[in-house]
């Protein structure tokens, strides 16, 4: 503290020792308060980025179980061939045909489904032991898994068979098992080759009856029917009521 005095002089009168401890206690609890804040801040810095990262792993979990019980998405390769496009390969098929081969003879009527993802075949044959008639439907289609045309048979007697159609060169080769009414085993390969502009060679091989051998059969050129009457052919056909409409 200064002041002039009646002499002239500048007088300076040191602050009491109590003010000066005072301002230094001010000072440091100034400082204390301000490190005390920025402690504070710091924590609550370091407590919040916990609690995201918590969050965070907590969320990628819920994700990744609720992934678990979600069925697998697979989007279909569009290279892969579908039903329809791939029966498109058998166009050659469709038509009406008679196949005769010495006392036997074959008629087929083979027709796209609705859908377009069935060939349907509805097939009169009369074999060289026997004059008549008897009919037979048989449902070609597509398999995904194994990339082969599968056929189910079904015979108005009640015999059932199958047969698998796979490609060699320019031939189709069908090996074909049917179970017979009565019990007995039918086994038989056919050979079906097209012709350009329409048709297609016929022939079977390897046919067997309980493992007995029977003669080949063929080959034949398959003769188209023109204007055939499908009434009753059609409607004596035992067609399986699941397939009777390809939605």
């Amino acid at each position: 503290m200064q002041f002039n005095n009646h002499f002239g002089f500048r007088l300076s009168i040191p602050k009491p020792i109590g003010a000066t401890n005072f301002a230094l206690r001010k000072s440091l609890a100034i400082d204390g308060l301000m490190n005390t804040k920025t402690r504070i801040s710091n924590w609550l810095g370091s407590q919040r980025i916990f609690l995201f990262l918590t969050l965070l792993v907590l969320y990628f979990l819920f994700v990744s179980s609720v992934n678990a019980q979600l069925p697998a998405i697979v989007i279909s390769d569009p290279s892969k061939k579908t039903p329809k496009t791939a029966l498109d390969a058998l166009n050659w098929l469709e038509g009406t045909w008679s196949i005769q081969t010495g006392t036997t003879e074959i008629r087929t009527h083979v027709v796209r489904s609705s859908g377009g993802n069935y060939l349907f075949c509805f097939d009169q044959i009369r074999l060289e032991e026997s004059k008549e008639w008897f009919s037979v439907f048989r449902i070609i289609a597509w398999n995904p898994i194994s990339e082969l045309f599968n056929e189910s048979i079904f015979f108005r007697d009640g015999s059932i068979g199958n047969a698998t159609w796979e490609r060699y060169d320019a031939s189709w080769v069908v090996a074909t098992k049917v179970i017979l009414a009565d019990g007995r085993n039918v086994t038989a390969i056919n050979v079906l080759t097209p012709i350009q502009p329409h048709g297609f060679n016929w022939r079977s091989e390897s046919r067997t009856v309980d493992g007995f051998p029977l003669p080949d059969l063929g080959p034949v050129v398959a003769k188209p029917i023109i204007n055939p009457d499908l009434k009753l052919w059609i409607t004596d056909v035992p067609i399986p009521p699941t397939v009777a409409a390809d939605e």
